[in-house]
């Protein structure tokens, strides 16, 4: 087993405001609303948008929906333990599960439309779609997800500009990782703040200040940004992830396709 190194859809009432509703308009796509009636009313998909865990059931999301986080990191970089699913050397999740709340990234979700049976059954995140990381090798995807190979872990958001960092050993452009902090083998140097990445979990490190010594050393370890983090998803014959088959953006920086961060 390797470590760590590292959807249907719901009518509701949108009482965010036009300005809100037009910044889900322009997400498009993945987590993507479509709008009526001058957005006076939303059709969302269950998996709808970007949100932060920590700002509460009444600030996250819409109506209806409730703010489950995607990330997978778990303790020693292990997979997750998540209730019910007990994964020989599984590890504690740090930001999913019954520590939902401590994550800063997640996604809406209308929990009524998720299966029972294929959901999280912790305390605190109850019916969510399980957590999984989608650069783990096949058996690990089984073992969090369910065996088959419609059962696949799908990226929720894709990585931006500033979430790639310069590794001076490999020469490449490569997404961040919790071990890259303070380093010096790569540029920029990251101290993980609230500004440096577009995708990162738990900025500063907050969520990783529960834990002390060696163990919150070990928290900042596993920190990721984006490419990291998923949920798993039961698919169609013939249907892929969103994300399948096309390039993250640290991959077209290497390909010079976008310019690297700070241009």
């Amino acid at each position: 087993m390797t470590t760590r190194r590292s959807t249907g859809s719901h009518h509701v009432k949108t009482n965010f405001g036009v300005a809100r509703c037009l910044v889900m308009c322009g997400l498009g796509g993945l987590v993507g609303a479509v709008v009526a009636s001058a957005c006076a009313s939303v059709v969302y998909p269950v998996v709808a948008f970007r949100c932060d865990p920590k700002d509460g059931v009444d600030r996250a999301c819409p109506e209806g929906f409730f703010c489950c986080s995607d990330d997978p990191a778990a303790t020693n970089g292990a997979l997750p333990n998540f209730a019910g699913r007990e994964i020989s050397g599984g590890g504690t999740p740090l930001f999913a599960g019954a520590r939902n709340n401590v994550s800063r990234r997640g996604m809406c979700v209308d929990l009524t439309e998720i299966d029972p049976l294929s959901a999280l059954q912790d305390v605190g995140a109850q019916n969510c779609p399980i957590p999984c990381n989608p650069t783990w090798e096949r058996e690990e995807i089984e073992l969090v997800c369910g065996v088959g190979a419609q059962q696949q872990c799908c990226q929720t958001v894709p990585l931006g500009t500033d979430d790639c960092v310069f590794d001076l050993d490999l020469e490449i452009w490569r997404p961040a990782v919790g071990t890259d902090v303070n380093s010096l083998r790569v540029q920029p140097m990251t101290g993980w703040s609230t500004i440096q990445h577009e995708t990162h979990q738990d900025p500063g490190g907050v969520g990783c200040m529960s834990f002390t010594g060696d163990a919150f050393r070990d928290c900042v370890a596993q920190l990721t940004v984006a490419d990291q983090r998923g949920f798993c998803r039961t698919l169609a014959v013939g249907e892929a992830c969103d994300a399948a088959g096309m390039l993250n953006a640290c991959e077209e920086i290497n390909m010079m396709l976008r310019p690297p961060p700070g241009n």
